[in-house]
């Protein structure tokens, strides 16, 4: 009631609020987050450190452990869990009920900034917070006459060449194909030919395929973590694999006891595309989904031309396009709102009232996208559909009160104070 009386007092500021909101409102819809579901905080923060060529044993000494003892103690923290693996260590927060996430993120990488025994050689730590809920922009389906290995490898580099993309936050799959894999198949005769049992190939590839630490070597500028590295990630590594060697030199190799195959697990597809195996990729965006999805069909046209013959990358499930048509339903509902609005005020109470109130609802919606991004929402599907449904309470409400400013203005109230007068009455 007082802000009305002042706003009365005081037409010049109420113009610029309305400039504000209008102002306010364009800017929000050309830079506002557009989704088509609204990712969901899990109250999860995510560590993850590179140590390239280091075994899960070096990564949880120098990365795991250290990353749990400076954090643990903060408050906020529910739990904590670790994952050591070759070459990385991820640690997982949970956050406890009630605290912020952002500003735990924000302690937690103090923290870590502060750690100077990490090696030389690892990777500066990457902190996110974890969300779950959020739609792909798009799906695209690589789809061939091919053998797994092949269709898996074009799969692979697909993904990596979209996660390239300024427009992509992640991507998803290949899925549909069955898992890489080596596998060796030794024959019963070439056992009892060269004297061999099958645990002493199974032995031989334990022994040899494998990354061994070799301790430290201190130097005046620092510690260095010494490594055997000897894993085996190929079939032709795998057949060099020695089985026995003599005094002369004579050597006895895998590959000449068996035979190594190196692909995937099987050749059944989970899914096939227009009679042909075929794998998808499910892309996600960064902030707009319809600038990603824009971004991937320009990529995919630029990719095809490079692609092996009979091989095709097809945009499978667009999924920008629902949140497109979403927005033009309510870009539609606003206009045909303003026309009923304009319509029905012009034919009963004059034009100049039926056009302020017909911009009424314009300037309403704008004032809504104004305050969107500051309450830290995005305009997806479900706000959309908010602003659907509310639409006609704002219309039943800016006849309501168009009818009370015309009766006011017909008692003598002229103008803005008549306006004013009556949206405080009914407030």
């Amino acid at each position: 009631m007082n802000l009305i009386a002042w706003f009365t007092k005081n037409p010049v500021a109420a113009n610029m609020l309305m400039g504000l909101l209008i102002v306010g409102g364009i800017v929000s819809l050309v830079t506002i987050d557009k989704q088509v579901a609204p990712a969901v905080a899990l109250d999860r923060i995510e560590i993850r450190m590179a140590y390239p060529g280091a075994g899960p044993n070096d990564v949880e000494r120098t990365l795991c452990i250290p990353i749990e003892e400076t954090t643990r103690d903060l408050e906020g923290i529910r739990s904590l869990a670790s994952r050591a693996r070759e070459g990385q260590c991820e640690v997982t927060v949970e956050v406890a009920e009630g605290r912020d996430s952002g500003r735990l993120l924000a302690a937690i990488k103090r923290r870590l900034d502060n750690i100077e025994t990490f090696p030389e050689e690892s990777r500066p730590p990457q902190l996110r917070e974890v969300y779950g809920g959020q739609a792909s922009a798009i799906s695209l389906s690589l789809l061939g006459e091919v053998d797994g290995a092949t269709l898996r490898r074009l799969g692979l580099a697909v993904r990596d060449s979209l996660l390239r993309l300024p427009e992509v936050s992640r991507v998803k799959g290949p899925f549909g194909v069955p898992p890489y894999e080596i596998a060796i198949e030794v024959s019963a005769e070439n056992l009892r030919r060269y004297g061999l049992a099958f645990d002493d190939i199974v032995r031989a590839v334990r022994r040899f395929s494998v990354d061994l630490p070799g301790g430290e070597l201190k130097t005046r500028r620092g510690t260095l973590l010494l490594r055997s590295p000897s894993r085996a990630t190929s079939a032709e590594a795998f057949e060099s694999i020695v089985l026995r060697s003599d005094g002369d030199g004579g050597r006895l190799t895998l590959g000449e006891v068996a035979t190594v195959h190196d692909g995937v697990a099987r050749e059944e597809f989970v899914a096939e595309g227009l009679g042909h195996p075929m794998v998808r990729l499910v892309v996600y965006p960064k902030h707009q989904a319809l600038e990603t999805s824009k971004a991937v069909l320009r990529h995919v046209e630029a990719l095809r031309p490079t692609l092996p013959p009979g091989i095709e990358l097809i945009p499978w499930d667009d999924y920008a396009k629902y949140f497109e048509q979403r927005a033009e339903v309510m870009a539609d509902s606003v206009l045909g709102g303003f026309c009923l609005i304009a319509g029905i005020l012009l034919l009963f109470l004059g034009p100049g009232l039926a056009l302020w109130a017909g911009l009424g609802i314009v300037i309403s919606f704008l004032g809504a996208f104004a305050l969107l991004p500051l309450l830290g929402f995005s305009l997806n599907a479900y706000t959309i559909f908010a602003f659907v449904l509310v639409l006609g309470i704002v219309v039943d409400d800016t006849i309501v009160i168009g009818e009370h400013i015309h009766s006011r203005q017909r008692q003598g109230l002229p103008g803005l104070a008549g306006a004013l007068e009556a949206t405080r009455e009914l407030a």
